[in-house]
């Protein structure tokens, strides 16, 4: 299981892995529109992302690794 804090925010979003078994995680964001617009490779049990420069809106902040997906979860930018 992932969480994703704060939601809504105001752009810095925390993402946790913690959770997870430890490798290589993909995390991108995608708008409504399913483009991507971000894409982190991490290894780390926490990871920041910067969604400050884009527009207020949903997005869907995805979490895979080589196998499958492991978690989407939709965070709110205000």
């Amino acid at each position: 299981k992932i969480k994703i804090f704060p939601n809504p925010t105001d752009g810095n979003v925390t993402v946790d892995l913690s959770e997870l078994k430890r490798g290589n995680y993909s995390i991108n964001v995608y708008d409504t529109t399913g483009k991507k617009i971000l894409t982190q490779t991490s290894s780390d049990s926490i990871n920041l992302l910067d969604l400050r420069n884009n527009t207020k809106g949903i997005y869907i902040i995805s979490v895979s690794s080589k196998k499958s997906i492991i978690a989407s979860e939709w965070v709110v930018v205000k």
